[in-house]
C-alpha cells in the first residue's frame, strides 16, 4: 500500500516513475484533419492540439517503466517535433502541499531520463501549476539517432494528482520551436484530469 511507504523509498520510486522522453521518431499520423483544435480524451485525463496535427505513433529512447498511457500528437510531417502527453502511477501521493519534498526527487528521474537520451538538463526544476495540479517544469536537450536530425530540445512537464502523475514533453529541433511551443502551450493550458 503506498501509504504505508516511507518518504525516502516513496523518493526513490517516484524517481523511477517518470514519463517517456525523447520520441526518437513519430512514425504515423493516425487521425486529425478536422478544422478547429483536436481533443485526446483517455481514461485519466483529456487535452486539446492545434488544428492540423494528428496522433502520431511514436519511438521513445528513453521511457519509465510504469507509464500507464501516452499519446505523441504533432505536425504531420514531423520527424522529432511532437507532444507527449501520459500518466504514471507513484507510489506515494504527492499533493501541493507536499510536492516541495519530493522535488530533488522529481528531478533525479528527469535527469535519469536526459541522461538516457544522451542529454542533459539545461533549466529547472521551475514550479508549476498545470490543470489545477502542482509540478515542475524542466528544459534540456537530447540527442536522437535520426542520421542528420541533430540536437533535440524538449520541454518537460511533470505534474501530480495523488498516487498519479502526469507529463507533458514538448520535444523540437531548432528549426520547429515557435510551432512545437505554441502547440505545447495548448494541450498545457487544456490538460484536465479525468473525474
Amino acid at each position: 500500500m503506498a501509504a504505508s511507504l516511507s518518504p525516502v523509498a516513496g523518493r526513490r520510486l517516484i524517481a523511477l516513475g517518470l514519463a517517456a522522453l525523447a520520441a526518437v521518431l513519430a512514425l504515423s499520423a493516425c487521425g486529425g484533419g478536422d478544422s478547429g483544435p483536436q481533443s485526446v480524451e483517455e481514461d485519466t485525463h483529456s487535452f486539446e492540439y492545434p488544428e492540423g496535427w494528428s496522433e502520431l505513433e511514436a519511438e521513445f529512447v528513453a521511457e519509465a517503466p510504469n507509464n500507464t498511457a501516452s499519446t505523441s500528437v504533432g505536425p504531420e510531417e514531423t520527424g522529432v517535433n511532437l507532444v507527449t502527453v501520459g500518466s504514471f502511477d507513484v507510489p506515494v501521493e504527492v499533493n501541493a502541499d507536499n510536492i516541495e519534498d519530493y522535488r530533488d526527487d522529481i528531478t533525479a528521474g528527469v535527469e535519469q531520463l536526459f541522461t538516457q537520451a544522451d542529454g542533459s538538463i539545461e533549466e529547472g526544476p521551475i514550479q508549476i501549476t498545470v490543470g489545477g495540479l502542482p509540478g515542475y517544469r524542466f528544459e534540456g536537450t537530447s540527442t536522437t539517432p535520426i542520421e542528420g536530425a541533430g540536437e533535440v530540445h524538449t520541454r518537460s512537464i511533470q505534474v501530480y494528482s495523488g498516487t498519479k502523475g502526469f507529463f507533458i514533453n514538448c520535444q523540437y529541433a531548432p528549426d520547429a520551436q515557435e510551432e512545437i511551443l505554441a502547440g505545447c502551450q495548448q494541450v498545457v493550458d487544456s490538460f484536465s484530469v479525468a473525474e
